[in-house]
This record gives structure tokens, C-alpha cells and sequence, in this order.
């Protein structure tokens, strides 16, 4: 049995002098880490609805515009159309009146060709500061619950 621990030990000993930092050699410095080529920035216009509206279709998107409470929305509706059946990245929003906040209703396609309904709301507890929130939904094109009306707006999912 005494035999055996010393065969162990012997074993142990020859594998931690293997293993000596000194027997290696030396290695390169470790490689840098990946930085970004460039920082993206989001927008910052000071207003939660374009910014987020400006990520989501990109630069060159086509501003199709925002309709206040109780204005036509038809003017953005056939922009928003038009620039849909080119292809094109667009957005418009459409105001809905609110307890406490600002409400607003946006159809948009981004520069893939996704298209988004997005629901914002300035403030979802209520109130008068700003803690705003976005719902967003994928849709495949857009529909109207009245035809040709944009305020009744909805996702279609043919």
C-alpha cells in the first residue's frame, strides 16, 4: 500500500514539473478587443415618437407626416400607399385622443420591407411627464376598419 502513494506521489510531482511556467514559451499578447467601426447614434429630435418612428425606418425614410387630432389624415394615407407600392421606407402617425397623454397611432416600413403598426403612448401610468411606451406589430400590410378611413387603422396578416 506504501508503495502505491509513493508511485502516486511520484506521478503527481512529474506532472506539476510538466506543467512549470517556466517550461513554456512565451506567448503573444492576447489579442485586442473588437471595436465597432462606428458608433451608432440614435436620434435625438426631443420628441419620443420621431425618434423612435427615424430607428425603425432609417434615414432616407419617406415622412409622410404627423396628423394632429381631428385633421385629414387622407393626404398621409396616400403618401404612406404611394410610397409602399415603390418599395419604398416610409412612416406617418395619426394622433387618438387621450385621458392623461399624448396617444398616436404609426404605420410604417422599414428598409427591409417589414411592416410595423406602432402604438405609442407618452405616458402609460398617466400623467404629465414622460414615460412613454411603445407596442409594435408586425403586419403584412395595413387595413382600414371604414374604407379609405386611416384614423380606424389595423395590421392585415394576408
Amino acid at each position: 500500500m506504501q508503495r502505491c502513494s509513493r508511485i502516486t506521489l511520484l506521478i503527481a510531482a512529474a506532472l506539476a514539473a510538466a506543467c512549470s511556467p517556466a517550461d513554456r514559451p512565451p506567448t503573444a499578447n492576447p489579442p485586442a478587443a473588437v471595436k465597432p467601426s462606428a458608433v451608432v447614434k440614435p436620434p435625438t429630435t426631443g420628441n419620443p415618437l420621431r425618434d423612435e418612428l427615424a430607428m425603425l425606418t432609417g434615414p432616407n425614410a419617406r415622412e409622410c407626416g404627423l396628423v394632429a387630432l381631428g385633421q385629414d389624415a387622407t393626404a398621409a394615407w396616400q403618401c404612406a400607399k404611394a410610397a409602399d407600392s415603390q418599395r419604398i421606407a416610409y412612416w406617418f402617425a395619426i394622433e387618438h385622443r387621450g385621458i392623461d397623454s399624448d396617444v398616436w397611432t404609426a404605420a410604417l416600413r422599414a428598409a427591409n420591407g417589414q411592416r410595423y403598426l406602432l402604438h405609442y403612448d407618452s405616458n402609460y401610468m398617466g400623467g404629465t411627464g414622460l414615460l412613454p411606451r411603445f407596442t409594435r406589430n408586425a403586419c403584412t400590410g395595413f387595413t382600414t376598419m371604414i374604407p379609405d378611413s386611416p384614423e380606424s387603422l389595423e395590421c392585415s396578416y394576408q
